[in-house]
């Protein structure tokens, strides 16, 4: 059964079709910015240049809170939530070594 919703959104089921797609791209948006993030741990890992090392180690951070933020907003099903999850852990994983090889960077 089809209906309009109050704004004009087709609805199925009485599911918003437009809130199902803004749940997606949320939900890649947060896969994406975690990718991100490792990548720029990694990079901070091999710098030889103690500044890029800090501005890829800001980068990370910011990446991470960008993920964490839109992490509240979207609701995930199960298995969504159980990778991002894992994918969380390797950030932060990674941002521990960071700081073990003597970066200075906010804990998070």
């Amino acid at each position: 059964m089809r209906r309009t919703g109050t704004q004009g959104v087709p609805q199925r089921d009485g599911i918003d079709i437009e809130r199902q797609r803004s749940e997606m791209i949320g939900t890649d948006f947060i896969r994406i910015e975690l990718e991100l993030a490792g990548t720029f741990c990694k990079l901070a890992l091999n710098s030889h240049s103690a500044e890029r090392k800090r501005q890829h180690e800001f980068n990370a951070h910011r990446a991470l809170e960008g993920a964490m933020h839109t992490l509240t907003k979207v609701h995930l099903k199960d298995k969504e939530a159980e990778t991002i999850v894992i994918q969380i852990e390797e950030v932060k994983a990674l941002l521990e070594a960071l700081r073990a090889n003597g970066s200075a960077g906010p804990k998070c």
